[in-house]
């Protein structure tokens, strides 16, 4: 593999040259860095918000004996690195090179990211919503989820709303009236006239399949009119269960349900600031900040051509378009690994509690060029993006801090880095 196919530029480390002076070349925001060896056999790969400053540490000889960091000093002959311009396209990048560079031990890199979905099988006799970290099992899938709350809520609001079987068992393919106390109760619309009716249960599936499919503006504008045709008749008691209906459904207009969507379909826009560049119709003015856009996949994450925010609607249709071409080929849920470990950090970044930046957006058929235009110049006018030119004094801004893993002293370990250095093995070798 040739490093410089992956990476932006090296400094190569002289012992005559101050590292201050050996490091200015680095980025001063955020970019990924690989350390290697004489050699040039890779020996630690980290990301960072502030590349330079984290470079010096590292390679900055530790006055503390009881610490366990190998001396990346004595070990190091050259720092390739990647510049980036947001926290997103920084651990992009990070998880990329990481795969590409340590193909057996990325996932000590990149740390335990957990991802859970909501499952139906409809084919399934007796077809049960479920969360799970897997996609192993044949059925639709929707997610992704960074932890397990929001799909069991999700499943509970279906369960309250369909009235479905709330006792399934896993080989069974019949419900038992007579022992489910919830039938008992009258809270499963599958039993009538006593026994389990396998075709309603089969058709109540279906129906909060398609729930989950529509709006949820629409889904509570359904179940309204409902409500109001069974209080016109005088159905009291159905109108008083559409309305406990109405109130849990609105319970999903919280944000960790902002992205409900079936995998197969899953597509999300994301707009994060990019490099500060001369603007086409201003070639000798001041640079101007891009926009720099994604397609969040599934199955992978597809960067496109940058452009300024005061770019015209036509960059917008094209992005659009480039949407509906990927999902014309929806993304197979039986993939295997790593499209999981993906999936785990990007729903950290749409459902992260930490303020964000640039703008993420759900696709959806009847998004038009001129909506997006306006949510996306309206975010970076308003708050204009930092990017790695404001950074020169070394010092954070507003970008969120990317997980540094310079943190973590155990990383080092886990690389056996001083083996590296000693027989040239890439680390897990």
């Amino acid at each position: 593999m040739n490093l410089s196919d992956i990476f932006d530029s090296n400094i190569e480390l002289d012992a005559e040259i101050s590292l201050g002076d050996v490091t200015l070349p680095l980025p001063a925001g955020p970019g990924v860095c690989l350390f290697t060896n004489a050699d040039d056999q890779p020996i630690l790969l980290l990301p960072s918000a502030r590349l330079r400053s984290l470079v010096r540490r590292r390679l900055t000889p530790t006055e503390d004996a009881a610490t366990r960091r190998t001396d990346l000093a004595a070990i190091t002959r050259r720092v390739w690195f990647r510049r980036t311009f947001s926290a997103f396209e920084t651990q992009l990048a990070f998880w990329r090179l990481a795969r590409q560079l340590f193909p057996d031990t990325w996932r000590e890199l990149m740390g335990r990211s957990y991802v859970w979905f909501l499952h139906v099988n409809p084919a399934e006799s007796l077809a049960h919503f479920t969360v799970t970290n897997k996609l192993t099992a044949p059925g639709r899938y929707w997610g992704p989820y960074p932890d397990k709350k929001a799909p069991q809520h999700i499943a509970e609001t279906l369960l309250d709303i369909f009235a479905l079987c709330r006792q399934p068992h896993p080989g069974r393919d019949r419900c038992d009236p007579a022992s489910c106390v919830y039938a008992q109760m009258g809270r499963c619309a599958a039993i009538e006239n006593g026994r389990f009716n396998e075709s309603r249960h089969r058709q109540l599936i279906n129906e909060a399949i398609n729930f989950l499919g529509r709006p949820l503006e629409e889904n509570l504008q359904i179940i309204h009119q409902q409500m109001t045709t069974a209080a016109r008749d005088q159905a009291y008691e159905q109108a008083q269960h559409l309305k406990a209906q109405i109130l849990a459904a609105e319970k999903l207009k919280k944000h960790n349900y902002l992205y409900i969507n079936d995998l197969c379909i899953f597509c999300v826009l994301a707009f994060q600031p990019g490099p500060k560049l001369p603007h086409p119709d201003h070639p000798a003015g001041r640079p101007r900040p891009t926009i720099a856009p994604f397609i969040i996949r599934p199955g992978h994450i597809e960067p496109l051509k940058m452009f300024h925010v005061e770019h015209s609607a036509a960059a917008y249709a094209a992005i659009l378009d480039r949407c509906r071409a990927t999902l014309a080929a929806p993304f197979a849920v039986d993939q295997p690994s790593p499209q999981v470990e993906l999936l785990g950090w990007i729903s950290r970044f749409l459902y992260g509690t930490e303020p964000r930046e640039g703008v993420y957006l759900p696709y959806e058929a009847s998004l038009t060029a001129t909506e997006v235009a306006e949510r996306v110049v309206d975010n970076f006018t308003k708050q204009p993006p930092t990017v790695a030119g404001d950074y020169a004094d070394g010092k954070s801004t507003n970008l969120t801090e990317v997980q540094d893993a310079e943190a973590n002293d155990e990383v080092a370990d886990r690389l056996d880095v001083d083996r590296v250095a000693g027989d040239g093995l890439q680390p897990g070798h």
